[in-house]
């Protein structure tokens, strides 16, 4: 407290309260026993408070502290989950809240199969019911039961989303306990109104979602080619930052969707947080440019198995094209067997001076050789 006291005060302002006092001479100190009805006093604490409130808290002099307040360093990774549900919401997305316990039936109904996890999850000693027996290792099943509880209540559609911990098994250890965000959407893309079609959400909804939210946190992500069981095995990508796979979008697998009594398309995506974390950058700006940009459309045929990605990858490599668009997918008619065209929109622009239709033509050559020895892409006639 900041004040001595001497034994008579102490003895004096317990008694009055009521509060058993007897010397100790081995400690030298007193041995106290609060009645039966001040159950408030149960700790060494409780008792110097009523001392020091009996004698008056205005003798307790004011003191400076010894040394400045230390700095206040939030948790990057609250913060950073804060920020993502705020965008989810922003994004038209409803969160839920679902039990960390779960039963092996809810977690078996993600695999298409219904089979058993691999790796048994953590089981609670003493569990209150045989739905709460183990702890989740996915927010899959919890989240679409809530979309299977509640997409009969909406004729548009649902947006649902869940950020929060799952614990993966160590053997011989305490579980991991990462935060993952699982979002699930189904239905039309808009809601009803007179002037235009709802359509109905796809594949791109959940990416453009995944990459927007990314976006935001100024990370680039890539998407390749996934092995989910529980998403469609033709549908599906896996979601990478840096080096790193931090999740996974596509559309649910029919199976899956079935144990849920689901019968629409659903497209789902899940992503690991902390592994977000080293990968934020800090946003640049830069000042819009002076000079008018030249834009070139390019129709280029590939093997089918070539992807998306490993063009744009050659594209971006040069610093004069400022922005790549993929507005064209076409395969059949003219297009030989085992071939696809894939046609983009580049757009050239330089910070110091305007492109003439040459320059342009000589950097387009240099592109189409390079897709043409990395990729055998040729430029369709």
């Amino acid at each position: 407290m900041g004040l001595e006291y001497s034994h008579d005060q102490i003895i004096n302002a317990l008694e009055s309260l009521g509060i058993d006092c007897q010397n100790d001479e081995l400690t030298q100190g007193l041995v106290v026993k609060a009645p039966y009805w001040r159950t408030d006093i149960n700790i060494p604490v409780d008792v110097i408070e009523e001392v020091a409130r009996i004698n008056g808290y205005e003798t307790i002099p004011t003191t400076l502290l010894a040394q400045e307040i230390p700095a206040r360093h939030p948790d990057p990774l609250t913060g950073l989950k804060r920020k993502i549900r705020g965008y989810m919401v922003g994004y038209g997305f409803q969160e839920i809240v679902s039990y960390s316990l779960v039963s092996l039936e809810s977690l078996s109904k993600i695999s298409p199969v219904k089979k058993k996890p691999e790796s048994l999850p953590v089981h609670i000693v003493n569990p209150t019911s045989a739905e709460q027996e183990y702890l989740r290792t996915t927010l899959r099943g919890a989240v679409l039961g809530a979309l299977q509880l509640n997409k009969s209540y909406s004729d548009d559609g649902l947006q649902l989303f869940e950020l929060g911990k799952v614990y993966l098994p160590k053997e011989g250890d305490l579980p991991d306990e990462p935060d993952m965000l699982c979002g699930v959407l189904y239905g039309k893309r808009n809601p009803r109104w007179w002037q235009g079609d709802e359509g109905k959400v796809d594949l791109f909804d959940a990416k453009g979602i995944v990459e927007g939210l990314l976006s935001r946190l100024n990370i680039k992500a890539q998407f390749e080619k996934s092995a989910d069981e529980s998403l469609h095995p033709l549908n599906q990508a896996k979601i990478i930052c840096g080096d790193k796979t931090i999740g996974v979008v596509g559309e649910l697998h029919p199976a899956v969707a079935g144990h849920f009594e689901i019968n629409e398309t659903v497209y789902l995506f899940e992503m690991n947080i902390p592994a977000l974390l080293p990968l934020i950058g800090q946003k640049e700006y830069k000042p819009i440019p002076k000079f008018p940009a030249t834009v070139r459309d390019m129709a280029l045929v590939m093997d089918i198995g070539v992807t998306n990605q490993q063009v744009l990858d050659i594209f971006k490599g040069l610093s004069l094209i400022t922005q790549v668009t993929l507005f064209d997918v076409y395969v059949g008619g003219q297009i030989p067997a085992g071939k696809k065209q894939l046609a983009y929109r580049l757009t050239y622009q330089s910070p110091n001076r305007t492109f003439t239709d040459d320059e342009v033509n000589k950097i387009q050559q240099q592109i189409l050789k390079k897709l043409s020895a990395e990729l055998a892409a040729t430029l369709r006639g």
